[in-house]
């Protein structure tokens, strides 16, 4: 068995096996497929919105917009710019977790916020769209799309602001679209399960070729690395948070002892529960007096 060069790299072996069981919903992949694929956002888009006018320019992937001020910052997986200047993000989530309705109100305001410029109307702000194609039905209501905008809930009057939120369900039954195509093709591993010509053309050139799986096995490392960095980062950070917590029992526990708080104050005081307060105490060797 091969070894792996260092704690944030895969080896060979177990590359070839992330690889082969893959599909277009795993980010690297899907990263290579829509980079600059102007036909498969347009048919995607024209597929979900039931429509064939709409033409895409631009198609970017892992768009990154930085931090602004205190904001939060933010890279969207595909952006494309129609040629009415409209914005679509798409975002493809396995996790129903990344399908945050809050999620995509936060992204149509990135949109907007990095669009208009000083002494711009708010009238010339494009119109957005946040597509989320999930990989299950987070609604179970059986169907394929679901698209929400602004309106009034009593009158059902649309309030026209040129905000949409949509959500595919890769997994609605099949009935013979394009769109139900590709959904059907992105949750493939194996090309030859494919049904859309160009897009078994291209996992299969990144799957089983020598030029795409040098490309595809750089992207996966990237993105194997990126999450162990993460993973660790998250991990010091839950340890600190639970040092200081510790540190604010031990301390409590001194007040409790000297009858100037009860078990319940303290831990309300702290932010957390009797029971996890005692818990804490008891792991980490305090006596409550």
């Amino acid at each position: 068995m091969s070894r792996r060069k260092g704690k944030n790299q895969l080896s060979a072996e177990e590359r070839r096996l992330i690889i082969r069981n893959m599909t277009p919903m795993h980010n690297p992949l899907m990263q290579l497929l829509f980079n600059e694929n102007v036909r498969l956002v347009e048919e995607l888009l024209n597929g979900v919105l039931g429509r064939s006018d709409f033409r895409v320019i631009t198609v970017e992937t892992e768009k990154k917009f930085p931090a602004l001020l205190l904001q939060k910052s933010v890279q969207l997986d595909v952006l494309a710019t129609l040629d009415d200047g409209s914005k679509v993000n798409i975002e493809i989530q396995i996790k129903e977790a990344g399908a945050d309705p809050f999620r995509s109100r936060f992204y149509h305001s990135i949109m907007d916020t990095n669009h208009l410029r000083r002494g711009e109307s708010y009238n010339d702000l494009p119109c957005t769209y946040v597509i989320f194609i999930t990989e299950k039905d987070i609604f179970g209501l059986g169907e394929r799309i679901y698209t929400f905008t602004d309106l009034d809930i009593r009158l059902n009057l649309p309030l026209n602001n040129g905000q949409y939120t949509i959500y595919v369900n890769r997994c609605a039954e099949y009935d013979g679209s394009r769109l139900a195509d590709i959904l059907h093709d992105f949750g493939c591993c194996n090309p030859d399960d494919m049904r859309v010509d160009y897009i078994r053309r291209e996992v299969n050139f990144y799957k089983n070729t020598e030029e795409g799986n040098k490309v595809i096995n750089m992207m996966s490392n990237s993105f194997y690395a990126a999450g162990m960095k993460k993973g660790e980062a998250k991990g010091e950070a839950k340890g600190r948070a639970e040092g200081e917590i510790i540190g604010r029992v031990r301390e409590k526990i001194k007040y409790i002892g000297k009858g100037f708080e009860t078990v319940s104050e303290a831990a309300m005081d702290i932010g957390i529960s009797e029971n996890e307060f005692r818990r804490i105490a008891s792991e980490n060797g305090f006596t409550i007096l």
